[in-house]
């Protein structure tokens, strides 16, 4: 007996018995064994013909069987003959399912499927992965994967890929059916932002830093150039002191009243003046430092235009105000504020695709500084130390937008040595440079990082002006010079370029300035270029403007000659002494020009509930003469409110 098989069906043949017995074989007896021969069952108990073959039919894939067959005359049934077994055909498996593909990095998605439900009756031996960019077309990633293992790792992506798979079984047969599609796409916004943030932001920290510094260079050679500030620091302390040593129950020479120090009171009446216009120092009841005022602005157009790897671009504006006080003949002290923002288009073609969005970034920081100058300002050496902070933005097509802090530490100095002066005319020299620090948080989808800065640089200032006979100064300004760049921004030397115009009032103390600046010669495909204005404004004293005066003291901090011009000979000698008690006093005075008046109002606060306050006119008659008409209310805790009006007259002889 022979037997042929398929995926369903098992053919039988054999031949007929040699001897029928005498009688004439009319069927067959077809027997099949289901566990290899241990029981049998009838599949065809006579087939009633004398055919050879039967198709066994209705079989599973890979379903043994054992066979053997009888003849069959008008006797009886024969013995069986030998017995034949067969397989059906394996067929391909069934597809898998549930699968599931996930971007588990920036270059990497891993597969996960289950197994098929059959697999065709044949062990799967593998699996076909196939891969599509857009579900259409399919390649082979993998033909075979020669495992049942039911997991793949798709590496070596770029970042912004986008995949589609699908997954099918393998038996001896061949592969099966495929699998739903699953897919997934890589991206990298931890890694976008980091690259923007260490190539973006050195240069606009750089800026930062360099528009402050420049700014606060500027204003050093401003006074180093002559503007006409206040140069006097005065304290009432002294007379302070001695009008506590006098008191009645001062106890003698001790240094102390009460249980109150006498160091307080050494500093009681110390003042500040800010005249936001000007005014008249000497008509000032307590006198102080006199301060000047400034501000600048910058615009700054920085990029990268046409990089392969990361295109950025954009805008950033820097403001800076100042104030600061001449210290003697010789030194300079202030503080600067300053505040930048920028927003830089970018796009990041470092993956698959490009990734288009923007970068942002704002910082505000405190720069103190002091300034040296030598005899006649030829030569100034300065210094300043800043501490920032802000946030770092970062926004694009495919992540949206996330912002982390970040903070600037900086530490710059500078010096600058006229070779060359006639007329309003000269040439300068000059040095700077400075380290910058900026340290990004970082939050979940931006890492933090710190970045280091360095620059310095060396130029020429140019100035050609001219003078009129009204004190104006009008001068064209040309500068020049190298810069050597080091850290994470740029590295290497470059070169910088700037002129401008600049207008000086000699008589308003008032100085503004015009600048355009470019930097040639950089790193290719660097881009760099600002302008910006400086107004500075150093009050002299001529009895115009705004001016605000505030004088704490601790005690009795006036002199004599003080008292009868501020209080009267009635409050000096015979009044109530105030004592060691905390005070304060201030005014508020606007000088019109022209007129020889100057318009007042002032308070006094001290202890206990003691307040005054007062409205008038003080007159500068010349040759020391004064006079002053005033209204006073006067409230007290241990009265009720007081009004006087007064007239008072002072007379300084030579």
């Amino acid at each position: 007996m022979e037997v042929d098989d398929g995926t369903s069906r098992i053919e039988l043949s054999w031949r007929a018995p040699t001897s029928d017995g005498g009688s004439r074989i009319t069927g067959y007896r077809i027997e099949v064994s289901e566990d290899g021969g241990a029981s049998w069952d009838n599949l065809v108990a006579n087939s009633h013909n004398t055919r050879t073959t039967y198709v066994h039919r209705g079989l599973e894939p890979a379903t043994r069987r054992h066979y053997r067959v009888s003849a069959i005359n008008r006797i009886g049934v024969s013995r069986a003959s030998r017995v034949a077994s067969a397989i059906t055909d394996a067929t391909v498996p069934d597809a898998p399912t549930g699968l599931t593909a996930t971007a588990v990095t920036a270059t990497q998605i891993d597969l996960f499927w289950f197994a098929p439900a059959y697999d065709g009756g044949a062990p799967v031996t593998g699996y076909r992965i196939e891969v599509s960019e857009n579900a259409t077309a399919w390649t082979d990633l993998v033909v075979n994967t020669g495992s049942r293992a039911t997991t793949f790792s798709h590496t070596g992506l770029l970042p912004g890929s986008t995949r589609h798979y699908r997954v099918s079984a393998i038996n001896r047969v061949g592969p099966g059916a495929a699998s739903d599609t699953a897919s997934a796409a890589t991206d990298d916004p931890v890694g976008r932002a980091g690259r923007l943030n260490t190539r973006v932001l050195p240069h606009v920290a750089a800026a930062m830093t360099s528009s402050t510094v420049s700014a606060i260079a500027r204003r050093v050679d401003a006074v180093a150039n002559g503007m006409g500030m206040e140069r006097r620091i005065e304290t009432n302390g002294l007379s302070s002191m001695a009008a506590s040593l006098a008191a009645p129950d001062a106890g003698g020479l001790g240094l102390a009243q009460g249980d109150q120090a006498g160091l307080a009171a050494l500093f009681g009446g110390t003042s500040f003046t800010m005249p936001l216009g000007t005014s008249d120092a000497q008509q000032q009841s307590a006198t102080g430092t006199q301060l000047a005022s400034w501000g600048s602005g910058e615009y700054h157009y920085l990029g990268e235009p046409g990089q392969s790897a990361l295109d950025w671009k954009g805008n950033m504006v820097s403001a800076h105000a100042g104030i600061d006080a001449r210290v003697g003949t010789d030194l300079l002290a202030g503080v600067a504020g300053s505040y930048s923002s920028g927003s830089f288009d970018v796009t990041d073609k470092t993956g698959a695709s490009p990734v288009k969005g923007t970068y942002g970034t704002t910082m505000a920081s405190v720069h103190p500084y002091m300034a040296w100058f030598s005899g006649g300002g030829t030569a100034t050496v300065w210094g300043s130390a800043g501490l920032g902070r802000g946030d770092i933005d970062v926004d694009d097509e495919r992540e949206g937008f996330r912002t982390t802090p970040a903070s600037l530490l900086t530490g710059a100095g500078g010096a600058s040595y006229q070779l060359l002066t006639r007329g309003a005319s000269g040439v300068r020299l000059k040095a700077e440079g400075w380290y910058g620090e900026v340290t990004v948080d970082g939050s979940a989808q931006i890492e933090a990082v710190t970045l280091e800065m360095q620059r310095g640089k060396l130029a020429l200032e140019l100035t050609q002006g001219f003078r009129t006979g009204a004190g104006n100064e009008m001068a064209f300004v040309l500068e020049g010079g190298m810069r050597y760049d080091n850290g994470d921004g740029i590295n290497g030397a470059s070169a910088e370029v700037g002129g401008g115009l600049r207008y000086t009032n000699s008589g308003l103390g008032l100085t503004a300035e015009g600048r355009g600046r470019f930097v040639i010669s950089a790193r290719q495909g660097y881009e760099e270029w600002g302008m910006g204005g400086t107004l500075m404004f150093d009050p002299a004293t001529r009895g115009e403007g705004l001016s605000i005066r505030v004088a704490p003291s601790y005690g009795n901090h006036l002199s004599g000659v003080n008292q009868l011009w501020e209080r009267g000979v009635h409050d000096a000698v015979g009044g109530h002494d105030r004592g060691m008690a905390p005070n304060v006093d201030g005014e508020v005075a606007y000088g019109i020009a022209g007129f020889h008046g100057t318009p007042y109002s002032g308070f006094y606060v001290g202890q206990g509930g003691t307040r005054a306050f007062s409205s008038g006119v003080r007159y500068e008659l010349g040759s020391g003469v004064g006079l002053r008409l005033e209204g006073t209310r006067r409230e007290s805790g241990l009265g009720g409110a007081q009004h006087s009006v007064g007239v008072r007259g002072r007379i300084r002889l030579p």
